[in-house]
C-alpha cells in the first residue's frame, strides 16, 4: 500500500475491491479504512457501505467545487446560499447514515419511523429495469412512466436482445434506444435547473447538482431490479459533461460485468 490511515492492517484488502479501484470506474469499496494512489487515482475505502458512499461524495462535492469555484457557505446573487445536491436513481439505498439517506427518493428505508431527519436532495430518475423473460432479455414491466414517449418518437415498444452479454455490450452506444435516454436525461435535467434558478423564496438555497450516486447494473435493497446498463451509461456520460464525478456503490457483488454498467 503506497499510503495508510487511522492504524489500518497493512495486506489487509478484498483483492476484487482493488481491481474495481484500478478501473476506469471511481468506486467507493469496504475494506478497512485506507487510502491508496492506484494509477494515479485516489481511492478510499471504509468499513461499511454507508460510510463508503459518505466518503466518496465528500471527494465527489469537493472536486466539483473546485472545478466550478464554488464557495457553498456564500449566499449566491439573488439566492441563497448553495446547495450541493445529487443524481440518483429510484429505488437505490445507499446506507443508513443521513448522508446517504438523503441521496435518494422517498422510500420504506428514510421513512418518518427510520429516518426523521430525511430530505431528499437531488435529481431522482426512474429508470428502465431489464430481466429474461421468454427467453430473452428485455426491459420489463413496470416501465417507467416517461417510457410511452417512446412511442411517439418512433422507437419499439420493448427491445430485446438474445443474450446478457448484448445487454451490456458499449455496442449499444449510438442506438436510437441510447438517443432516446440521453434526450430525457438532459430533458429533465435541464427542468431540475431551471426550477433550482427560480426559487419561490430568495432566500431558500439554490441546488446544485454535483455528483452522481448509481448502484452499476443491480440495485439490491431495491428488490434485486437490473437497471438497462444503457440507461446508466447516457447518465454517467451526461454527467462527465457537468463536471460531475459518479460515485459507484455495489456491495451486492464483484462481478466485472458491471464495469461495463458505468465506463
Amino acid at each position: 500500500m503506497p499510503q495508510c490511515v487511522d492504524g489500518c492492517i497493512l495486506g489487509l484488502v478484498n483483492s476484487s475491491a482493488v481491481d474495481i479501484c484500478i478501473s476506469d470506474v471511481f468506486v467507493s469499496c469496504h475494506t478497512s479504512e485506507f487510502v491508496l494512489e492506484l494509477r494515479q487515482k485516489l481511492c478510499c475505502s471504509a468499513d461499511d457501505g454507508s460510510t463508503a458512499v459518505e466518503v466518496a461524495l465528500k471527494m465527489a462535492f469537493r472536486a466539483f467545487m473546485q472545478q466550478n469555484q464554488l464557495d457553498p457557505g456564500k449566499p449566491t446573487e439573488g439566492h441563497g446560499p448553495v446547495e450541493l445536491q445529487v443524481v440518483g436513481l429510484a429505488n437505490a439505498y445507499h446506507g443508513d447514515t443521513l448522508g446517504a439517506m438523503d441521496c435518494v427518493p422517498p422510500s420504506p428505508f428514510n421513512g418518518p419511523a427510520q429516518a426523521p431527519w430525511y430530505r431528499g436532495r437531488g435529481l431522482f430518475f426512474e429508470p428502465p429495469y431489464v430481466a429474461m423473460e421468454k427467453g430473452s432479455w428485455q426491459v420489463v414491466q413496470p416501465t417507467p412512466p416517461w417510457w410511452s414517449d417512446m412511442g411517439a418518437q418512433g422507437l419499439w415498444a420493448s427491445p430485446k436482445w438474445s443474450s446478457l452479454h448484448d445487454v451490456l455490450s458499449p455496442a449499444r452506444d449510438g442506438s436510437d434506444l441510447a438517443g432516446a435516454y440521453r434526450r430525457h436525461i438532459e430533458q429533465q435535467l435541464d427542468e431540475h435547473v431551471r426550477k433550482q434558478a427560480s426559487p419561490s423564496d430568495p432566500q431558500r438555497p439554490q441546488g446544485q447538482l454535483a455528483a452522481l450516486v448509481v448502484e452499476p447494473l443491480l440495485q439490491g435493497a431495491g428488490g434485486m431490479l437490473m437497471v438497462d446498463p444503457q440507461f446508466q451509461r447516457e447518465l454517467v456520460a451526461v454527467g462527465h459533461l457537468m463536471l460531475a464525478l459518479a460515485v459507484a456503490d455495489k456491495v451486492t457483488s464483484l462481478h466485472k460485468k458491471r464495469v461495463l454498467a458505468v465506463a
